[in-house]
C-alpha cells in the first residue's frame, strides 16, 4: 500500500465529520401548560377558601337564594336583600351552637380533602408533563411540600396556597428553561467552531494529497521521460 493509498484512506474516515448537534431542551411550561396550570390552582382556590369559611360563605349562599326566591326585580331591593338574608342566617348558624359547629366542621374537612385531591392532581398532571420536581430539597419540592402542608391547616388553607405556589414553580421551571437554552446554543456554537476547523483541516488534508500526488506523477514522469499527467492535462 503505498502512502497516497493511506493518505487518501484516512482522509476518507471523515477526518472532518460534524458531530452531531445535540438535542435542544424542551419549554415544559410552554404553550397551554402555564395557563393550564394557573387556571387549576385559582379554581382549587376559590373551592378551598369557600369550604375553608363555609360558615360565612354559607350564610352568603342561603342569603342569595332567599332573594332570588323572592324574586326582586331591582338593586335597590336586591341587595338589602342579600344583606339581610345573609346576615340573618350568619346569625343563626352562629347561634344555633350544634348547626353552627357542624357545618364549620364540615367546611374544614371538605377544605382539607380539597387540598389534598388537587395537589394529586397537579402533581400527577406536572409528572405527565415530565416536570421534575423530586429532587429533595430543591425549590420545587419545598413549594409543594409548603403549599400542601398550609392547603390542610384549618384557617390558614382559606387563604390562597395553589396559585402562589403554582406561580414560583412555573417561574422556576421557565428559568431552568432559559439556562438549559443558553446552555445548547453555546454547545451549538462551540460545535459549529469545531467543524469549521476540521473543514479547513480538510481542506489542506486534500492539498497536501493533491501535492503528493504531484510529486508522485513528476518523480515517474522523469524517470520514464514521460510528461506528468497533470501537466499533460
Amino acid at each position: 500500500m503505498t502512502e497516497l493509498t493511506r493518505a487518501q484512506r484516512m482522509l476518507g474516515r471523515g477526518g472532518g465529520k460534524r458531530p452531531l448537534p445535540g438535542t435542544p431542551p424542551k419549554n415544559k411550561v410552554g404553550g397551554f401548560v402555564t395557563p393550564l396550570l394557573l387556571g387549576l390552582a385559582i379554581v382549587f382556590d376559590v373551592m378551598k377558601a369557600f369550604f375553608a369559611t363555609l360558615l360565612i360563605t354559607g350564610s352568603l349562599v342561603v342569603g342569595i337564594a332567599t332573594v332570588i326566591a323572592l324574586d326582586s326585580s331591582s338593586w335597590t331591593a336586591w341587595l338589602p336583600g342579600l344583606v339581610k338574608s345573609a346576615a340573618g342566617a350568619l346569625a343563626s348558624f352562629a347561634t344555633a351552637g350544634t348547626i353552627g359547629l357542624a357545618l364549620e366542621a364540615f367546611g374544614i374537612v371538605v377544605a382539607m380533602m380539597i387540598g389534598f385531591a388537587g395537589w394529586f392532581i397537579l402533581i400527577v398532571l406536572m409528572a405527565s408533563l415530565q416536570i421534575n420536581f423530586m429532587h429533595a430539597g430543591g425549590k420545587k419540592f419545598l413549594t409543594i411540600f409548603t403549599g400542601f402542608l398550609l392547603s390542610e391547616v384549618p384557617i390558614l388553607d382559606m387563604f390562597p396556597t395553589f396559585t402562589p405556589s403554582m406561580w414560583l414553580i412555573v417561574r422556576e421551571e421557565k428559568r431552568a428553561y432559559k439556562k438549559e437554552l443558553e446552555a445548547y446554543n453555546e454547545e451549538q456554537r462551540i460545535q459549529e467552531e469545531e467543524a469549521q476547523r476540521n473543514h479547513e483541516a480538510r481542506i489542506w488534508q486534500l492539498r497536501e494529497v493533491e501535492a503528493f500526488r504531484y510529486e508522485q506523477e513528476l518523480a515517474a514522469g522523469n524517470d520514464s521521460g514521460e510528461e506528468p499527467e497533470s501537466l499533460a492535462a
